[in-house]
């Protein structure tokens, strides 16, 4: 995972009823990861993680 590349996370418990989560990776620490989801920035606690990836966009460039 790259700061400030598009990611696709999927949670174990919900977040504003959402259990998965696209948006921009802006920063990590020890416990959790902050990103950027439709103009503001959310905290997600790394133990409600279940998995995340890169999302490509083969399109550009």
């Amino acid at each position: 995972m790259f700061i400030d590349s598009k990611i696709e996370i999927h949670l174990f418990k919900a977040i504003d009823r959402q259990k998965i989560i696209i948006g921009i990776l802006k920063n990590f620490d020890e416990d959790k990861i902050y990103v950027e989801l439709e103009g503001k920035e959310i905290s997600i606690e790394k133990s409600n993680i279940s998995k995340m990836k890169n999302i490509y966009n083969w399109e550009e460039n």
